[in-house]
């Protein structure tokens, strides 16, 4: 299986994180998405991000957890909290991806790709409202879970 290798210090980080490069197939998707664009025909920002990475290089890592599946973080697999878009431009130039490695639970996985979205310059209307609506039916159906779980541990 494939690891993580290459790693360099990231000082501008609090923390001692660190700066490593991963195969970026071996990054999975966050569970949530937050945006309409993931690197279609025709995206001309995505396609910018392409050439840029290209020709300058990756500048700000992406965030990745180990992969919540332990069988699958056994075999080198992460899990994007954001960074997709240059995760898959990493992928179509055949070069690693450079990341930060965070455990994170599904709720500090979504608050942290909801932070970084809403920071982006280029997040459109749609994008946080789309955003939004994904984490509003994520704390519903969470709600509805925990109320069940609840209900079935009083009748036990």
């Amino acid at each position: 299986h494939r690891q993580a290798h290459g790693v360099a210090p990231l000082g501008a980080q609090s923390g001692g994180e660190r700066v490593i490069d991963l195969d970026p197939a071996m990054i999975a998707a966050s569970p949530v998405s937050d945006r309409l664009s993931r690197g279609a025909a025709g995206d001309e920002t995505y396609l910018a991000l392409v050439e840029s990475l290209k020709t300058s290089g990756q500048q700000v890592p992406v965030l990745v957890r180990p992969h919540p599946d332990a069988a699958k973080a056994g075999q080198g697999w992460f899990q994007s909290a954001y960074g997709h878009r240059r995760i898959r431009a990493a992928i179509e130039l055949g070069q690693p991806v450079k990341a930060i490695v965070r455990v994170l639970s599904d709720a500090e996985l979504v608050l942290a790709q909801g932070k970084e979205s809403i920071e982006a310059w280029w997040l459109s209307l749609t994008t946080f409202g789309v955003l939004v609506g994904t984490l509003v039916l994520l704390i519903f159906i969470g709600e509805a879970v925990r109320e069940a779980m609840d209900t079935r541990r009083g009748a036990a």
